[in-house]
């Protein structure tokens, strides 16, 4: 995500999707209470429930015939600058108030018999055209206020990630660093796959990547520690009840493993294990990362290791997805394990802004 593409969209009016369930709803029940607050204004205390369902059927007939004239007309609306795109939704509103007004004018005449009432035509429009200036300026402020805290959100992730990659390079070739004296022909098999990862690492400036991708970047970072740490690093994997197609943050598995391995499986010198396991319930993604570790490791575990990771990890997750992201760590004695949870949908604000 560019910031800089962000801030020249900011300069056009978007209308959101005005269909959606939820904003639909709100439309209709802000209308019901602009004809309460009318009814109460007019009636008083001899309230005339005919005349409030008469209000109502008017209001409601045309804030949904609104709506959908300007569902039907966004795509257009939005490719126009802001004073193009005012002008359009607001000349769409009064054309459809005003259409509303004759349709409730002629409807009047022909059930109570009465004559055309160029007075209670214009008081109508009149008042549709204040109530609609009313309804863009909430859309556009509320648009302005939407961008800019896109803006701040993707400035603070983009200098999170900016953090973790540096110390992510800085790890690897310590790792190709301590094979060149020994075992030359690995450590040139290491280079050709630290370029590959890093291909993939630093393609791009994406805050969010698919879990499938994310995957594939630690796949190729297990690949070299396994050429440095031999038999004693044994992995599996689990995601059979995962659709790899949902989004994650970028770079966030690969320093939970790396963590691992440099935590669980590097201090000892015995075969140690890393499972990873995956799964997707009640729109709940849980991703958990378990390492064998030694007693020893158990007890130094706290003075040690790269807390800055986890920190980084828990602030973005946390930023993207709000209260149903978390990262716990869990402390089993012989084995140490990273629970990853967080719900995908929390993030649609925030990757697709037309939709609001």
């Amino acid at each position: 995500m560019a910031l800089q593409s962000q801030s020249e969209e900011s300069d056009f009016f978007q209308l959101p999707d005005l269909l959606s369930p939820r904003r639909f709803a709100l439309s209709v029940m802000t209308a019901q209470l602009l004809v309460m607050l009318l009814a109460l204004y007019t009636y008083g205390f001899n309230f005339d429930w005919s005349g409030f369902a008469k209000m109502t059927i008017y209001v409601q007939w045309q804030v949904t015939l609104s709506v959908f004239i300007l569902s039907q007309a966004r795509k257009r609306i939005n490719h126009l600058s802001t004073y193009s795109a005012a002008a359009v939704s607001y000349g769409l509103l009064l054309s459809t108030g005003f259409v509303v007004a004759l349709m409730a004018q002629w409807v009047s005449n022909i059930m109570g018999g009465s004559s055309f009432n160029g007075s209670m035509l214009g008081r109508n429009f009149l008042m549709s055209a204040i109530v609609a200036g009313i309804a863009l300026r909430y859309m556009f402020i509320q648009q302005q206020l939407i961008h800019r805290e896109k803006a701040a959100v993707l400035a603070s992730l983009a200098s999170l990630q900016a953090r973790i990659k540096p110390h992510f390079l800085f790890n690897t070739m310590n790792s190709i660093a301590s094979l060149i004296g020994f075992a030359p022909d690995k450590a040139e098999k290491m280079v050709e796959d630290l370029s590959a990862l890093l291909r993939e690492s630093l393609k791009g400036e994406r805050v969010e990547t698919t879990i499938d991708a994310e995957w594939a970047l630690c796949e190729r970072y297990l690949s070299i520690e396994l050429l440095r740490l031999g038999d004693r690093l044994n992995w599996t994997c689990d995601f059979s009840n995962l659709n790899m197609g949902l989004p994650i943050p970028s770079l966030t598995l690969q320093p939970i493993i790396e963590n691992a391995i440099y935590h669980g499986i590097q201090p000892s010198i015995d075969k140690g294990f890393i499972r990873v396991h995956g799964e997707f319930l009640d729109d709940i993604v849980k991703i958990s990362i378990e390492n064998s570790q030694s007693q020893t490791e158990q007890s130094q575990r706290s003075n040690k290791g790269n807390k800055m990771a986890i920190g980084n990890i828990r602030h973005r997750i946390q930023q993207l997805y709000g209260d149903s992201a978390s990262l716990e760590l869990i402390d089993q004695v012989d084995s140490f394990k990273t629970v990853l949870t967080y719900r995908p949908s929390c993030s649609a604000a925030l990757s697709d802004l037309a939709d609001d």
